[in-house]
């Protein structure tokens, strides 16, 4: 009878055993699942934040190359150094403004499924506020200037002959009167407004883009430490 009793002990435990084997295997399974979901959303994301640093770092060389076009053209003016090839395509370039289209999948999808797919807090909530803040005040800045240049296009027919209604387009912009345009106290008011504005822009953007390579690196080190 004792050793009855034993034995139904015995198989009572290994029953339960076996159960709790089972559970913690299904336990295990469902958190490489999550961890397999989590890595592949990461990736996601930074292929997002790959490309937002693609379109900053162009626009940042954009504007790098509208404040030293706009440093020739007063320099030419000091200089008296006449209308050439150089000026030409200086005047072109220096009205480039900053034009940012950031792809917002990476935010919708954090913003929405974030909390049950991203484990880390932190790094979540970084991600939504580059997006939902750093990125949209960067969109939202980029589009007043760019109807304040836009607006100045109208203007240009004072200035110019033949001018660039495209900026991405070098094609050379030829001035109406040099000595005037020289001395337009209007054009030259306009000219250091933008060259203001590309310092800060270039400012801006050289923030933006630490901020992302910043994210970027949190990001793979995640997708290192769940992969």
């Amino acid at each position: 009878m004792k050793k009855s009793w034993y034995s139904y002990l015995l198989e009572v435990i290994v029953v339960v055993l076996g159960i709790l084997i089972a559970l913690a295997l299904d336990n295990w399974n469902e958190d490489r699942k999550l961890a397999e979901t989590e890595v592949l959303a990461l990736k996601e994301i930074d292929q997002g934040l790959q490309r937002l640093m693609w379109e900053v770092e162009s626009n940042l060389e954009e504007e790098k190359t509208a404040r030293s076009s706009g440093e020739f053209i007063l320099r030419n003016f000091e200089n008296r150094g006449g209308v050439t090839d150089s000026l030409q395509t200086a005047l072109t370039k220096v009205w480039f403004y900053t034009y940012i289209q950031p792809d917002y999948g990476p935010y919708e999808y954090v913003n929405t499924y974030g909390a049950s797919v991203i484990q880390n807090v932190t790094l979540r909530e970084k991600i939504l506020e580059l997006y939902g803040l750093d990125v949209r005040a960067t969109v939202g800045e980029s589009n007043i200037r760019g109807r304040y240049i836009e607006d100045l296009r109208l203007q240009m027919g004072q200035w110019y002959t033949s001018w660039n209604a495209n900026p991405y387009r070098l094609v050379p912009t030829q001035p109406r009167d040099y000595k005037k345009l020289r001395e337009d106290p209007i054009f030259r008011y306009h000219l250091n407004s933008q060259l203001s504005e590309s310092t800060r822009w270039i400012a801006e953007l050289s923030g933006l883009r630490l901020v992302i390579s910043e994210l970027r690196n949190e990001v793979a080190e995640e997708i290192h430490r769940r992969d």
